[in-house]
């Protein structure tokens, strides 16, 4: 499936971590969805890049956290890949929860 152009669809959802931002498209098939989704950096002077360093690598951990939260709980999925985003989101929980504890 080829990603919908962000000029004829708006995104569905957007979330990121960071300056990391995600863009995810759904598309709606019946009684069932399919999703596809960018990733970019938006600096705080205003720009937008693909380009990425070793100190976005967290939040891409985070992102990819948020992104399997946020499919698996629209419900469109099957139940097969419902439960892997479960197991996968709860996976980067317990290491994103690490991170948070030694922040503080």
């Amino acid at each position: 499936m080829n990603a919908p152009s962000t000029t004829n669809q708006a995104p569905y959802i957007i979330a990121g971590s960071g300056a990391l931002v995600s863009h995810v498209y759904r598309t709606d098939y019946g009684d069932s969805a399919k999703y596809s989704f960018n990733v970019f950096k938006s600096p705080s002077d205003g720009g937008v890049t693909q380009l990425m360093g070793p100190e976005d690598l967290w939040d891409i951990v985070k992102v990819c956290q948020v992104l399997a939260f946020l499919i698996r709980d629209d419900g469109w999925e099957s139940d097969e890949l419902n439960d892997s985003l479960l197991e996968l989101n709860l996976q980067l929980d317990t290491i994103t929860s690490k991170w948070s504890e030694t922040d503080g």
